[in-house]
């Protein structure tokens, strides 16, 4: 009997550290999937730069220079390919003023609903 109370415990644990995890990876919507890459739709686009916004409207604004290579099905896209509403995954580092200075942009089709 105490085996099975003490099993009970550990899957009672278990399921709260799995629903704790699920919990925390749906609220990185855009955030980040590693050190340095961000998803989000993209928001707004000016010459030399674009927003994009997670689910909560959070914007993180990305500089595009002159070596940062956009995708779109694996091909190598021009900036003014890029669309608002467009969902991407950005690679690139923060400067001193809070931006995202992006080396790679993939373009990723809609979510599926």
């Amino acid at each position: 009997m105490k085996n099975v109370k003490s099993n009970i415990v550990v899957l009672i644990f278990v399921l709260i550290g799995i629903a704790g995890l699920l919990m925390w990876t749906k609220s990185m919507n855009f955030g980040r999937w590693a050190k340095n890459q961000y998803f989000g739709e993209i928001s707004s686009i000016q010459d030399s730069s674009l927003s994009i916004s997670n689910k909560e409207s959070i914007a993180e604004t990305i500089v595009i220079e002159k070596d940062t290579e956009i995708f779109k099905k694996h091909e190598l896209i021009d900036q003014k390919s890029l669309v608002i509403g467009d969902n991407v995954l950005v690679i690139g580092d923060y400067d001193a003023q809070g931006n995202i200075h992006a080396k790679i942009i993939r373009i990723f089709p809609p979510r599926r609903k």
